[in-house]
């Protein structure tokens, strides 16, 4: 949990004044927060949201495939902890972006959110996390309503544009998802929190640009960068917007790969907003297709990933092919070809 008064660690350097400039979006959860309020105080203090509940779910929703969701969710302490969201529904004025979209995930399973621009993805992962106050809807983690100020705790994000300009090092950026474990106030950053993301830039094979200015990386370097602060926080609950757009295919395999072993040896939810549909269906448990801010379809890649689905998700006609251990993969069509 981070605490109010943290200002000690975070104010000993005076790249944190540059702050200011950093587009939210592309710093932990920590950095959301209400308007108004001191620039040390909204870094150290998660904002609060409020929740509002009830109504139907929305009609016309098609599910070819529950994956067993649905029922009851075993409680905190159990064995197999659920991210419940149910009936989630989030509008602008004049435009409705979610509308009564309900999802679950049990612990250990990686689940592909996919969809064409535009299709509430990115605001569904911002609901959840309490950046934006859903209309009515509601999200419980082991049956219960997360408190604001264990949602950091609870949750570690991947934002989709992850472009900083601030002059952070490397090391700096990454350790920021250590903020949630900080207990004392004033002494900051412990030698456990170092070590964690020692190791973990290790794994990312980012190591070796500890050092560098967050602002001299490429798009794939930062990425990975950002990646690193969110496996640092240790959330039980892992949100990845577009985590491996920037990247190439082999460092987006590789991505892939450490969130299927997350989930699998430390039972970790993972939520990952994908376009990739043929890495999705490689990787995923499930696949969750939205379109208009409405859940579509649902259920196993080789359930939900059909010429039909492509088709009346994405606009287009395209081929799909299994391979040899059923996993579906998709081969758009030219427009212009007549080849069926």
């Amino acid at each position: 949990m981070v605490n109010r008064g943290d200002r000690g660690a975070l104010l000993k350097s005076r790249r944190f004044l540059s702050l200011g400039v950093c587009e939210a979006n592309s710093l932990s959860p920590e950095f959301w927060a209400l308007p108004k309020t001191p620039l040390w105080f909204r870094y150290a203090e998660p904002h609060r949201r409020g929740r509002c509940g009830g109504g139907a779910p929305a009609e016309g929703v098609a599910r070819i495939h529950d994956a067993g969701v649905g029922g009851d969710f075993p409680r905190k302490g159990e064995t197999m902890t659920a991210l419940n969201i149910q009936n989630l529904t989030f509008s602008w004025p004049g435009r409705t972006l979610l509308d009564g979209v309900s999802l679950s995930l049990k612990a250990g399973e990686l689940v592909g959110f996919l969809g064409p621009n535009g299709s509430g993805k990115s605001t569904f992962l911002k609901n959840i996390l309490g950046f934006l106050k859903p209309r009515c809807g509601s999200v419980l983690y082991g049956g219960a309503e997360i408190a604001a100020r264990e949602r950091s705790q609870v949750f570690a994000f991947v934002p989709q544009t992850p472009g900083c300009q601030a002059a952070f090092t490397v090391a700096e950026l990454v350790l920021m998802g250590r903020l949630p474990h900080i207990r004392d106030r004033w002494a900051g950053y412990t030698k456990a929190d170092r070590r964690k993301a020692g190791q973990v830039m290790e794994m990312m094979g980012i190591a070796g640009m500890a050092d560098r200015n967050v602002m001299t990386l490429s798009g794939g370097e930062l990425q990975k960068a950002v990646i690193a602060r969110c496996l640092v926080q240790e959330g039980d609950v892992l949100l990845l917007d577009e985590a491996t757009s920037g990247l190439d295919l082999n460092h987006a395999v590789e991505i892939m790969e450490l969130m299927r072993k997350k989930a699998d040896e430390e039972h970790k939810i993972i939520l990952a907003v994908l376009h990739d549909l043929n890495l999705a269906a490689q990787y995923c448990d499930r696949i969750v297709l939205l379109k208009d801010g409405c859940l579509r379809y649902q259920g196993r890649p080789q359930e939900v990933l059909t010429e039909s689905a492509v088709e009346a998700v994405y606009g287009i006609r395209a081929a799909v092919s299994h391979d040899e251990q059923g996993r579906p993969f998709v081969l758009p069509r030219r427009r212009d070809c007549h080849v069926c």
